[in-house]
């Protein structure tokens, strides 16, 4: 059997997914720059309610003690188009300034370790980053909404869900109209096997042709 599972504040409208509040969580990256990271971290900051689009939108108008001003000056930091990317000790810095409101889990590991911990962190209503290598040194973040996979049996009469699918809301791509997610990193096979051997054991789904990849990190932001 299969089954899919999204974050439970999370749902479709005719411009995208959409928090609680009914704002929509999708941000786009420009073609130049290399902000994949902030742009994640605020839609994860967003689809659990922690700031509004508003506020994100415009954090620049905010006093630079404030959470956002804060936040904004430190984005600032990285200069115009964050030409060298960010890594995961930036996006701790930058998610700092919320410390107040939010929970954090790190992902680290293996893949299969790290779909574990994914997956419960998407049960839990996280909104969780991760962080994606390409062949050749390329790097990228994604937004984690949801997962997809398949029941079989086990030993013992039970069952057990071998995730296939990470459902995510990917930066550089646009908006979803009829999910809520754009990319989709496949992960396992149904039989809980890589889908790929060697050093890029995922899939990275988001145009007409996979891409192999290698899931290496992971932040899981909730609100307290």
């Amino acid at each position: 059997m299969n089954v899919m599972n999204v974050m439970p504040q999370l749902s479709l409208s005719p411009c995208g997914p959409v928090n609680e509040a009914g704002e929509q969580v999708h941000f786009r990256q420009g073609d130049l720059d290399g902000a994949c990271g902030p742009y994640s971290l605020l839609m994860a900051l967003v689809a659990n309610g922690i700031i509004s689009r508003f506020e994100a939108s415009y954090m620049g108008l905010n006093d630079g003690r404030t959470r956002l001003g804060k936040f904004h000056n430190r984005l600032a930091e990285f200069g115009g188009l964050i030409n060298n990317g960010t890594n995961g000790c930036d996006l701790d810095w930058l998610v700092d300034c919320f410390r107040n409101q939010i929970s954090l889990e790190k992902f680290s590991g293996n893949t299969r370790s790290m779909v574990t911990e994914l997956v419960a962190a998407v049960t839990n209503g996280y909104s969780t980053i991760i962080g994606v290598d390409w062949p050749g040194g390329e790097g990228h973040w994604l937004l984690v909404v949801g997962y997809q996979g398949q029941v079989v049996e086990v030993a013992g009469a039970k069952s057990q869900t071998n995730v296939t699918h990470l459902l995510c809301l990917d930066p550089f791509l646009e908006a979803p109209r009829v999910s809520l997610w754009n990319a989709v990193l496949e992960v396992q096979t149904a039989d809980g096997t890589v889908v790929n051997a060697g050093p890029f054991p995922s899939n990275h789904w988001g145009g007409v042709e996979p891409s192999k990849c290698r899931i290496t990190n992971g932040l899981g932001i909730g609100k307290r």
